[in-house]
């Protein structure tokens, strides 16, 4: 049997598919590495604070990096940027 820690540690199965499909995403929208990890925290439902504090940003620099995330994936609001995180499968 295995343990909880030994799953958590496992490969994904294809990890050649997992870079293709960032390559993409990045390609697609000009995603930075930056911006897809914010998008991923955005559809986990995490707040600005949390996301910052994650990711050591300053909070006006997420706000700022934020706004042009909605603007390049065309999002409104959070709900909107997190659909979209959903249908391109980064969460």
């Amino acid at each position: 049997m295995r343990h909880t820690s030994q799953l958590a540690e496992k490969q994904p199965r294809f990890p050649e598919i997992t870079l293709v499909r960032d390559y993409l995403i990045l390609r697609h929208f000009k995603l930075t590495a930056m911006e897809r990890q914010i998008l991923r925290h955005i559809a986990c439902g995490e707040t600005d604070n949390n996301i910052a504090r994650k990711l050591k940003l300053d909070l006006p620099t997420l706000k700022a990096s934020l706004s042009s995330l909605f603007d390049k994936i065309a999002a409104t609001d959070r709900v909107d940027a997190a659909v979209t995180a959903y249908n391109l499968r980064l969460v």
